[in-house]
């Protein structure tokens, strides 16, 4: 591995400081900055970059990744990271949701993921953003758009998106699309999707604050969660 030796000259302490951000839960690469500075106010940078891959030891059980859980009750979704003994002992992500409203449950049970789309025609005519098929027409994706990304999604279901954290969907789990890319992207097919009832939450497992749109905005029809640039949110 790399390291960097930083010195000074003069008597006094050496600050240093790192921006940008990493999560190590993503396999691939993240941009950093270390900052040096002295107590003149003299100052240096330096580029690097961080490249997070799959434990070796965990690849060789040739085991998915991750293990998805959701609590149809709680509307709560759940990430387990395998760990090197074969265990999924490590939670790595925690997404408030909307599971199946009364008369349009979830479905119930253990699934694999299948097929990914980044943009789907739902039910109802409207269109889901980074959806991940668990069984059938029941999938993973952000709460819906009246009209897809051309070139932005900008055409949310607002009223729907302030349902996140209760049961309000046509069976399917909708998630705030930072979380249904998150999912997208790094959860391969095959993974385990276990879905099933409880009015508690694991220890140490805490449901997430749904964020709310003010539906007088006229931001209203983005996601405030949405990466992209042009998001007014931002």
């Amino acid at each position: 591995s790399d390291y960097y030796e930083i010195s000074d000259d003069l008597p006094g302490k050496v600050t240093t400081t790192v921006e940008g951000e990493c999560d190590t839960t993503i396999v691939g690469s993240c941009n950093l900055k270390i900052i040096a500075a002295d107590q003149n106010g003299n100052k240096t940078t330096k580029d690097i970059v961080v490249n997070v891959v799959v434990n070796p030891n965990i690849e060789k059980l040739g085991m998915s990744e991750y293990y998805i859980k959701v609590n149809r009750v709680l509307n709560v979704v759940m990430v387990y990271a395998l760990d090197e003994n074969g265990e999924y002992s490590g939670l790595v992500k925690t997404f408030v949701s909307s599971n199946g409203a009364p008369g349009s449950e979830t479905i119930i049970g253990t699934y694999t993921i299948a097929n990914k789309y980044e943009s789907l025609l739902l039910v109802g005519n409207v269109w889901g953003h980074y959806a991940t098929q668990i069984s059938g027409p029941y999938l993973f994706h952000s709460v819906p758009y009246y009209n897809p990304g051309n070139p932005h999604w900008d055409d949310l279901e607002y009223e729907e998106y302030n349902k996140l954290g209760e049961s309000a969907s046509a069976g399917c789990v909708r998630l705030a699309v930072i979380d249904a890319k998150w999912i997208y992207c790094n959860v391969a097919a095959g993974t385990t999707v276990e879905i099933y009832d409880a009015d508690t939450l694991p220890d140490g497992v805490v449901k997430p604050e749904a964020i709310k749109i003010d539906v007088n905005s006229a931001n209203r029809g983005w996601d405030p969660t949405d990466l992209d640039l042009e998001n007014p949110w931002k």
